[in-house]
């Protein structure tokens, strides 16, 4: 049994408005492929209600007592895996008849930039000086990351009867390692003028 962590109003604050910025920063990019995304205001509020319970998990299953905090890349790992359950979340629309991925899929892109957008906040928030850029808008790299996501969607989404805490959070690790990898990454990148 997990006891339960409970995430300061600042924090769920800080997430939603990634929500938004997210939004933002997916209209920007796919606003020259024809396509536009709305995210839902009512499945944001389950996934941040759900965030709190998995995270009581994450620190149950992590052993992470007192003041404990668990970092950028499993919190972005765990709002991957909430928004790949609720595919609701974000809806496309295009002013052009066509199927492409950023349509069938968008939350799967939404995810990942979100995610992204997350670890780009707390990396800034905690250290000061210049801001990290994590979040690059090439966009054969977010396909590239869209598609291993989606093929491997079974073993990063958690289950919607999961127990409370259960061998599903082996996907939490997998894709924090992902991130900490792009995180790295992007740090290597040289300045471009």
């Amino acid at each position: 049994m997990s006891s339960k962590v409970v995430v300061s109003r600042e924090k769920l604050k800080n997430y939603l408005t990634a929500f938004y910025q997210t939004n933002k920063i997916l209209n920007k990019l796919l606003k020259y492929e024809g396509i536009s995304v709305e995210i839902d205001k009512d499945v944001v509020t389950t996934i941040l209600r759900e965030y709190q319970r998995h995270l009581s998990c994450l620190h149950t299953t992590m052993k992470i007592s007192g003041g404990g905090k668990v970092d950028s890349h499993k919190i972005a790992a765990l709002f991957t895996m909430l928004i790949v359950k609720h595919s609701n979340v974000v809806k496309a629309s295009s002013r052009i008849n066509c199927n492409t991925s950023f349509q069938i899929i968008p939350h799967i892109y939404f995810a990942y930039v979100y995610s992204l957008v997350i670890m780009e906040a707390m990396y800034n928030i905690n250290r000061s000086g210049d801001d990290r850029i994590i979040f690059d808008t090439n966009t054969s790299y977010l396909k590239e990351f869209v598609k291993l996501i989606y093929a491997n969607r079974d073993i990063i989404t958690i289950p919607v009867m999961a127990p409370e805490c259960g061998k599903h959070f082996s996907g939490i690790f997998l894709l924090s390692h992902l991130y900490y990898f792009i995180e790295e990454v992007a740090d290597k990148k040289p300045d471009i003028d």
